[in-house]
């Protein structure tokens, strides 16, 4: 589960309200807890979903969508440097740009999507359509064959191919109106929202560490184009580390060129 710091002024109701949770939720996520006696900087765990590459869903109860009274209780929509590198690393190894859906070869795109001129509700419906918005005309969306010769699917749609029911829970949990551009500064804040929020990795993790091979272990669950060193293969003559991704069927870009691509961005060199 994420973790979430205890801060000067909180409460149960408080951290439950600002996620998205019912406070029975988050009491059930934290059974030893003692609400009475909470102490500044204390970890306690937060409830929530989790999907795998192909829309695989563990989802929370839907009395935890209720959608918070401030969406800047859920997310700060100012990118910091580090921020604005792991968004330009996430891209690169998801070979993605903001008007990318799944199939698009790197460099194509839908250039409504670019734009922005959809809104997030166009753009979950066009997910469940499979055609641009307002059209008959389909959108692009590929399938592919796992190795068992399946058929498979997926709506992943953005810079961070986003799924479908992805976007559609990040919408209710950060209370986003259904009318909101999908711009590429949602695209952002919609992910970084996700990512502190179920992934546990803020501003404070890469400010004093940088982009480390622990926290990209934490994204590869989120993007299939990140390796998962729980399957790293090492060959006992050579000593070479072979990475793949946390999931069956995906390539994956290397830890190294993940990280290269982060300090690129963030310092220029």
């Amino acid at each position: 589960m994420p973790i979430y710091k205890i801060k000067s002024g909180d409460n149960l109701t408080k951290i439950a309200r600002k996620g998205g949770y019912s406070l029975d939720e988050l009491k059930k996520a934290n059974p030893s807890l003692d609400p009475n006696k909470l102490r500044i900087g204390q970890s306690i765990n937060l409830p929530y979903v989790n999907y795998d590459a192909f829309g695989n869903v563990i989802r929370r109860p839907e009395s935890a969508m209720a959608v918070p009274t401030s969406r800047a209780q859920v997310v700060d929509i100012k990118v910091t440097p580090e921020e604005k590198a792991l968004l330009d690393a996430i891209s690169y190894a998801e070979g993605t740009n903001y008007g990318s859906i799944f199939g698009m070869s790197p460099g194509q795109s839908i250039p409504e999507l670019s734009r922005g001129d959809y809104t997030i509700k166009e753009v979950i419906e066009m997910t469940k359509t499979k055609n641009l918005p307002g059209t008959n005309t389909p959108a692009g969306y590929k399938t592919f064959k796992d190795k068992k010769g399946n058929i498979k699917e997926s709506t992943a749609t953005g810079r961070y191919q986003m799924l479908g029911n992805v976007l559609e829970e990040e919408m209710k949990a950060q209370g986003i109106d259904p009318n909101t551009p999908f711009t590429p500064e949602l695209q952002d804040q919609m992910i970084l929202g996700r990512l502190k929020l179920l992934r546990d990795v803020g501003l404070t993790d890469l400010s004093r560490t940088g982009l480390t091979p622990a926290i990209v272990d934490k994204l590869s669950k989120e993007f299939a184009s990140f390796p998962y060193s729980g399957k790293a293969v090492k060959d006992p003559l050579t000593g070479k580390v072979t990475e793949y991704s946390y999931y069956e069927d995906q390539p994956a870009k290397t830890t190294k060129d993940i990280i290269n691509v982060y300090i690129k961005s963030l310092t220029g060199r």
